[in-house]
């Protein structure tokens, strides 16, 4: 183990290296194509890997995308069915004569107004997801977005 360490003993080795190219060359080029060759296989794992990581997190931004025009549609639904109510409560508000009435007509208005309320709230938290799913800088197509729809009842 010491002889490795002495400086006559690698000179030898070098004298000997030199004087045979015609093996050291070989076993270099060998040691070269097996470091390439591994190295290879190894990044072709590694961009498999991530491939694969690309593919799974495309397929969850699609099912965002889906559940998110789930929503948008529901939300538009929701919004027409409140809207008709709306209008149907402002003509019996106008049309009411009896007190009972009246008082039975202003806990449904108010009902629907907390009704407009939480239609607002989520309409504006779809649009927050709409903007976040879609990619930097553009608009997704995909979910149109609904408009904040508090002014739109008063």
């Amino acid at each position: 183990m010491d002889q490795l360490l002495t400086p006559e003993f690698w000179k030898v080795q070098i004298e000997v290296a030199t004087s045979a190219l015609w093996i050291v060359t070989p076993l270099l080029l060998i040691a070269v194509m097996i470091g390439w060759k591994s190295k290879s296989i190894i990044d072709k794992r590694k961009i498999r890997g991530l491939r694969a990581e690309i593919n799974a997190r495309e397929q969850r931004l699609q099912q965002a995308h889906d559940k998110q025009e789930l929503v948008a549609s529901q939300v538009k639904i929701l919004r027409d069915a409140v809207m008709q109510e709306y209008a149907k409560l402002k003509k019996a508000k106008k049309m009411s004569l009896e007190e009972e009435a009246t008082e039975l007509v202003c806990v449904a208005y108010n009902a629907n107004r907390a009704a407009r309320s939480s239609l607002s709230t989520l309409s504006i938290a779809n649009n927050a997801l709409g903007a976040t799913l879609a990619p930097t800088g553009e608009t997704d197509t995909r979910a149109p977005l609904l408009l904040n729809i508090a002014e739109e009842f008063e």
